[in-house]
């Protein structure tokens, strides 16, 4: 009836099980299965009646609605609750002589007519799994190529499926993989038997002399000892330049191993160089692949990311090495700043597995570092979606979804859902004691249940989680977060008026965090939070706890956690009379975040000193500080609007009305 279809398929996902707890209890069945076929129907009139409805083909399900080879539809599924709840009703009504149930259904139907748009949720349909597509033999081989180019759990088994209905040319690079699988496996007797599937497919292209030679070496051609390949190296200075290039592979991987970048890096180029000679695009774009992770190596990630462009950027490049060189080009952006980009690249690594039918693990771990990335770039919705998706695939194939559903909870809470978010964090709270997670796991998954509960103005379970987290911190001993979560615990107690408790709270926090010597930041943050609620109730020794965390950041030399010190310090003298120090202050913390890039906090700093001058109607001194301010405010609109309000006023209050004016022009109107 709101207009939030998704978020009632979740729901009744949630809870169809339910109709299995109570076998007597017809009456409530009636009302449970009206309410599924209402939501249902509304799911079907959004345009969603094919999604699969999760869970809907469970076998206790059977007795209310058949046995089932699959998962119903929404809209299949809603017409078999109302039939169910049809079938109640008329038994009812016929032990009574009455239509009383009929009736009540008929005003639930009746609902359907009914809408008020009231969004409650971030949820979104995910696109049901697509029933396996008829793969043609072309399409079986460039699938069974990406899945062992990925090393998958099923590679051997997909190219073995299609090894012997391959041309001559497919089965080179088939094999190729094959035999690399069988070898990480440690499954030296099936490689054996492999061997001599590759060299009747090189002696088919014409190249003979590549068989006899690989025939000689066997299979260790295709593992990874570099001393092998160092010694075949010398003993075949004349080996055909496919076979030279691949043991100068395994020599590149070596040097990688034991850290000799520089020569890993020479030994790959020649190696790549001697692949294209010989027209082998895929094995060349491998060794252009392991110069990048070279680069990686050095610490040198532009190096890396040019040399991924240019893979991506050639049309040749095989799916499963696209799928590669997406995800390492995805990480590496997001480790630059551009969280954004590595988003992108993973979703496409994500549409290229999916496309291909890649395993739910496989699929799941690309959505995830999209969805990962995207939180990151603040980008929460789409996070939310990637999340879903990636549960949804685990799911599928029975694999836990825990750390998963953690980050879709999380995702959640930032995208604003904090209801839906308590739902699915709790889940995960429960099937992480169920499985005997160590305290401190759990104090973890409590601490963003707390968050949760705070943003969903649910104070009470709010507080007790609070609690909750910091003595599961306790019993894993880890003094720093017990601290952290009693600060936590105070702040909203200081939240809600309860002063006295929050002071209590923050001096056994502060008591706690002097155990760990080395955590002194957390003893900082808790004696700042200790110091401002004892200036709020006006006691006398706020600005000596205040002090005492100042020496630890200079002395720990935490620039920034100073200068957010400098900023209290100032409201306090302020509070106290004392203009000249304060303003000093509020100056000294703007200096602190310039020096590590904090500009917005530098001018919110400066706003203070400024209105600190105003109050002592030091009114020319406080506008060449506001002028300050609005330049430091430029990235951050609201800061920007207040510095210039004050501005406006301070210059209109000194008579210079055409400052003022051009000041008050860039205000919205």
């Amino acid at each position: 009836m709101t207009g939030n279809e998704a978020r009632a398929l979740s729901l009744i996902e949630k809870h169809l099980r339910w109709l299995t707890h109570d076998g007597l209890n017809q009456e409530a069945h009636q009302e449970a299965l009206a309410a599924f076929g209402l939501a249902l129907d509304a799911v079907t009139r959004s345009g969603h009646g094919d999604t699969p409805v999760r869970g809907s083909d469970a076998a206790e399900l059977a007795p209310l609605f058949g046995s089932r080879d699959g998962e119903l539809t929404a809209s299949q599924l809603a017409a078999l609750c109302w039939a169910r709840a049809e079938e109640i009703a008329e038994a009812f009504d016929r032990r009574n002589g009455t239509d009383a149930h009929a009736r009540r259904l008929e005003r639930t139907r009746a609902l359907a007519d009914e809408h008020y748009e009231v969004p409650l949720s971030s949820g979104g349909f995910t696109a049901p799994v697509a029933a396996p597509r008829e793969w043609t033999p072309a399409d079986r081989i460039v699938r069974a190529r990406l899945l062992g180019a990925l090393g998958t759990a099923s590679s051997i088994n997909a190219i073995a499926d299609v090894l012997d209905d391959a041309g001559a040319a497919d089965r080179v690079p088939l094999t190729f993989l094959l035999l690399r699988g069988l070898l990480a496996e440690d499954r030296l007797d099936d490689a054996a038997q492999v061997l001599p599937a590759r060299l009747d497919a090189l002696r088919a292209i014409g190249d003979g002399a590549r068989a006899d030679l690989e025939e000689k070496l066997g299979p260790a051609l295709f593992g990874k000892d570099d001393a092998f390949a160092a010694r075949a190296l010398e003993e075949h200075p004349d080996a055909p330049l496919g076979v030279r290039a691949q043991l100068l592979t395994i020599v590149a991987y070596g040097h990688m191993i034991a850290g000799r970048l520089d020569e890993a890096l020479r030994t790959a180029r020649e190696a790549r160089e001697l692949h294209a000679q010989v027209g082998d695009i895929d094995r060349a774009h491998a060794l252009a692949h392991t110069e990048a992770d070279i680069h990686r190596g050095k610490e040198a990630p532009m190096d890396a990311i040019e040399v991924l462009d240019a893979l991506l950027a050639d049309d040749r490049l095989d799916v499963g090495r696209r799928v590669h060189v997406l995800t390492d080009r995805a990480i590496l952006r997001e480790a630059l700043g551009d969280p954004s980009a590595g988003a992108d690249d993973a979703d496409e690594a994500a549409r290229l597995l999916l496309t291909w039918d890649a395993e739910g693990p496989v699929v799941a771990s690309a959505l995830s570092l999209g969805a990962q990335f995207a939180e990151r770039a603040g980008e929460n919705e789409r996070a939310v979606a990637g999340y879903r998706l990636a549960v949804q695939r685990l799911e599928a194939v029975g694999e836990s979804t825990v750390a998963l559903r953690y980050g879709l909870g999380r995702a959640l809470l930032a995208a604003g859902a904090p209801h839906e978010a308590v739902e699915v964090i709790d889940e995960v709270l429960q099937d992480e004691t169920a499985a005997g997670e160590a305290p401190g796991s759990r104090a973890i998954t409590v601490g963003l249940l707390a968050r949760a509960f705070e943003h969903a103005e649910e104070w009470g379970n709010a507080l007790r989680a609070w609690e909750i987290t910091a003595d599961l911190h306790e019993e894993a001993e880890e003094p720093a977060r017990r601290a952290s979560a009693l600060v936590a615990l105070a702040q909203l107690l200081g939240r809600l008026g309860e002063t006295d408790d929050s002071i209590e709270t923050l001096t056994t926090a502060v008591e706690i965090a002097r155990l760990d010597p080395d955590n002194r930041g957390m003893l900082a943050d808790a004696l700042h939070s200790l110091a401002q609620t004892k200036a709020y109730r006006g006691d006398d020794d706020a600005l000596a706890r205040l002090d005492e965390a100042l020496e630890i950041g200079r002395a720990d030399d935490a620039p920034w956690l100073v200068a957010d010190l400098l900023d209290t310090r100032a409201r306090f003298l302020a509070n106290a009379g004392q203009v000249d120090e304060a303003v000093a202050c509020a100056l000294q913390a703007a200096d602190g975040f310039l020096s590590v890039g904090g500009v917005p906090q530098a001018g919110g700093s400066e706003l203070v000193a400024a209105r600190i001058l105003l109050g002592a109607e030091r009114v020319e001194e406080a506008v060449a500080v506001l002028r300050s301010a609005l330049e430091h405010a430029v990235e951050q609109e609201q800061l920007r609007q207040a510095v210039a309000i004050d501005l406006g006023d301070a210059l209109e209050s000194l008579g210079r009305h055409g400052e003022a004016a051009e000041v008050r022009s860039t205000l919205p109107a």
